[in-house]
């Protein structure tokens, strides 16, 4: 644990190859990553005129392009080619995926206030002739 935190371990451009435990981490996450896509592309087709689509939108192309970024740190790492299989990838990679989510956070939370416009323009329009 204590080789875990130094910044040699992190920052090493030369890591090597991942420990079996941590490759069938990354495997897993990038296949619940691809599973997840598959079903977003059919609640897309399915909400195209709902207020989540923008939502439905960005999750799926969260996960389409960590599935793609997982792959290649997968590749990189188990072939280990210099600079591309340093371990400070994974801190970039699960460093965006958390602002990607903000962000996406960010958009589900108007989601209310553009239903409730929606209902009071609705509200609005049907006493005008």
């Amino acid at each position: 644990m204590n080789k875990f935190l130094t910044t040699d371990f992190w920052f090493n451009i030369s890591a090597g190859e991942l420990e079996p435990p941590f490759q069938k981490i990354l495997i897993g996450v990038t296949i619940i990553f691809l599973i997840l896509a598959i079903i977003l592309v059919f609640l897309k087709k399915k909400n195209q005129n709902s207020f989540y689509y923008k939502t439905i939108n960005s999750f799926h192309l969260f996960f389409i392009v960590n599935f793609v970024i997982g792959l290649f740190l997968f590749f990189f790492t188990y072939q280990g080619i210099l600079f591309l299989s340093s371990r400070f990838w994974f801190l970039i990679w699960v460093l965006s995926m958390l602002l990607w989510l903000n962000s996406i956070r960010l958009i589900t939370v108007k989601i209310p206030n553009i239903k409730e416009n929606a209902k009071n323009k609705a509200d609005y329009n049907k006493y005008i002739p």
